[in-house]
């Protein structure tokens, strides 16, 4: 049987620039479908989101 391999934690780096990915996403989608909001509560919940996902 194999061992399991056990996932690294990414770099602060890492992290950034995933943030960075996924709230130009947030972003996309928000004007895409004509959702209000600004680009500091997109960064918000991206950071939010990765952040979660890594702790």
């Amino acid at each position: 049987m194999a061992k399991e391999e056990k996932k690294r934690k990414p770099t602060e780096d890492e992290i950034k620039k995933e943030i960075h990915d996924k709230a130009d996403k947030i972003y996309r989608e928000r004007i895409a479908a004509g959702r209000p909001g600004d680009e500091l509560a997109d960064w918000l919940k991206a950071e939010i989101e990765v952040r979660r996902k890594y702790n």
